[in-house]
């Protein structure tokens, strides 16, 4: 009975890690455009995270595949680290705005 009851919690532990991240994914777009309250931002995300599914399910892609890539072809971050290094963020931030450009208005 106790693995059921902890399989539960970490079952909703992911999923509302997922919904964290997601709403993080947002926020920050949110911050930079609008002046509003932290509690407004936070809520406004939700909505956008959960509204704008696809865009957010890539999102999860944009930033996933490099954490993927360094989880499971190691080889691969000895080969092309140095663009991680250098330019790698700013590649995933301009990505994230591609994705993000047309969702809020």
């Amino acid at each position: 009975m106790a693995d059921g009851g902890n399989l539960f919690f970490f079952l909703f532990a992911l999923i509302l890690l997922f919904v964290l991240i997601s709403v993080m994914f947002w926020v920050f777009l949110l911050i930079g455009r609008y002046e509003n309250s932290i509690q407004e931002h936070l809520k406004n995300a939700l909505l956008l995270a959960v509204g704008r599914l696809p865009r957010t399910l890539l999102m999860w892609i944009v930033w996933g595949l490099p954490v993927a890539i360094v989880i499971f072809y190691p080889i691969w971050m000895v080969a092309f680290g140095w663009f991680f290094i250098t330019i790698g963020v700013a590649v995933l931030l301009w990505m994230s705005w591609l994705v993000q450009r047309g969702a809020v208005a």
